[in-house]
């Protein structure tokens, strides 16, 4: 008999905001049980009637702390030229 694993029921995000495109990611403010967060994630538009639309699971989420650092990083390489 095998043990089957209950799925966890997490509630849906909040989009707060929808930020410009970075080439074929959408950047998101979301509000989830943990806080905000920054949501980077890769968007697929159909190239076909049928064909599937939307986010993918390629991306990343950070929370603001960690958008502060890659802000930072981001700074560093414009300098660079």
């Amino acid at each position: 008999m095998a043990i089957q694993k209950a799925k966890k029921e997490f509630p849906a995000d909040e989009v707060l905001a929808e930020l410009p495109p970075v080439g074929k990611y959408r950047t998101r403010i979301l509000k989830n049980a943990k806080g905000n967060v920054l949501d980077v994630r890769e968007y697929v538009v159909a190239q076909e009637a049928g064909g599937f639309e939307g986010f993918t699971r390629k991306g990343i989420r950070l929370t603001k702390a960690e958008a502060k650092v890659l802000a930072g990083v981001v700074l560093a390489f414009d300098k660079q030229g």
